[in-house]
């Protein structure tokens, strides 16, 4: 499997490279949040370099090897939304805690 194709798979809901366990839920619900959030997410590994960003995913080949992985997010600190699982409680508004 080429490095594009790795990171491709490793960023859809419910991929896991662990044995007879649960998981795969990282980058997903990573790429789910900065989708929400306005941010960004950047992947090198391989030869390979993902981005989302703007609800748009490009993904291409590098001149070089890179030997391992490095994942790089930026978040709108500035966002007033609240954020939570389908299963957690309601809408809990930031001026209640600050």
């Amino acid at each position: 499997v080429g490095s594009k194709d790795a990171i491709r798979w490793a960023v859809i809901d419910g991929h896991t490279t662990k044995q007879d366990v649960s998981g795969g839920l990282g980058l997903a619900l990573l790429k789910e949040f900065i989708a929400q959030n306005a941010g960004k997410i950047q992947i090198i590994s391989g030869n390979a370099f993902y981005e989302f960003y703007d609800n748009n995913e490009t993904i291409s080949l590098l001149d070089n090897y890179f030997d391992g992985s490095v994942i790089s997010m930026t978040f709108r600190t500035d966002d007033r939304k609240t954020y939570r699982f389908s299963n957690e409680a309601e809408h809990v508004d930031l001026d209640d805690i600050f």
